[in-house]
């Protein structure tokens, strides 16, 4: 199967209305030995619904994140760069739900 390590970083925060937004940039890195030559889903779990905004990804009708096209083939140890809003501040913790390779 294929392999794919995520590091978050909080790239900005603020509050509006009581409310506190985060901001994250994600590396995911291939960590396999193979391509990965499309479809990676992940799941952001309980809080997927608490994205307000992204970049580099899509939400598809199911609730999960869908990477670009253009990502692929992301080739063995590189990094595909994507970025969300939350709704908090709580990074996600991406689990890999489909991904070729």
């Amino acid at each position: 199967g294929c392999s794919i390590t995520f590091q978050s970083t909080l790239s900005n925060s603020w509050s509006s209305g009581g409310t506190t937004y985060s901001q994250y940039s994600v590396s995911a890195t291939n960590a396999g030995t193979k391509a990965i030559t499309g479809n990676v889903e992940l799941s952001a779990g309980s809080l997927a619904t608490s994205i307000t905004d992204s970049y580099s990804i899509t939400k598809n009708s199911k609730g999960n994140l869908l990477f670009e096209s253009y990502a692929y083939p992301l080739a063995a140890r590189a990094t595909y760069t994507f970025g969300y809003t939350v709704k908090g501040s709580q990074a996600i913790s991406f689990t890999v739900v489909n991904a070729s390779c």
